[in-house]
Protein backbone atom coordinates (compact mmCIF):
# COMPACT_ATOMS: atom_id res chain seq x y z
CA UNK A 1 0.00 0.00 0.00
CA UNK A 2 2.64 2.50 1.04
CA UNK A 3 4.89 1.52 -1.83
CA UNK A 4 2.02 1.97 -4.24
CA UNK A 5 1.23 5.44 -2.90
CA UNK A 6 4.88 6.36 -3.19
CA UNK A 7 4.95 5.25 -6.83
CA UNK A 8 1.83 7.24 -7.61
CA UNK A 9 3.34 10.28 -5.92
CA UNK A 10 6.58 10.06 -7.89
CA UNK A 11 4.62 9.50 -11.09
CA UNK A 12 2.54 12.62 -10.49
CA UNK A 13 5.54 14.74 -9.58
CA UNK A 14 7.37 13.57 -12.69
CA UNK A 15 4.34 14.45 -14.77
CA UNK A 16 4.22 17.90 -13.17
CA UNK A 17 7.93 18.44 -13.86
CA UNK A 18 7.45 17.52 -17.51
CA UNK A 19 4.41 19.78 -17.71
CA UNK A 20 6.23 22.71 -16.12
CA UNK A 21 9.21 22.38 -18.47
CA UNK A 22 6.88 22.28 -21.48
CA UNK A 23 5.03 25.29 -20.08
CA UNK A 24 8.29 27.19 -19.63
CA UNK A 25 9.32 26.43 -23.20
CA UNK A 26 5.95 27.61 -24.43
CA UNK A 27 6.03 30.89 -22.50
CA UNK A 28 9.59 31.51 -23.63
CA UNK A 29 8.51 30.93 -27.22
CA UNK A 30 5.60 33.33 -26.79
CA UNK A 31 7.84 36.04 -25.33
CA UNK A 32 10.25 35.63 -28.25
CA UNK A 33 7.30 35.89 -30.59
CA UNK A 34 6.25 39.15 -28.93
CA UNK A 35 9.75 40.52 -29.42
CA UNK A 36 9.45 40.05 -33.16
CA UNK A 37 6.15 41.92 -33.43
Amino acid sequence: MLKNEYLTCTFHSRKMIIFSTQYNKMTRHISHFHLFI
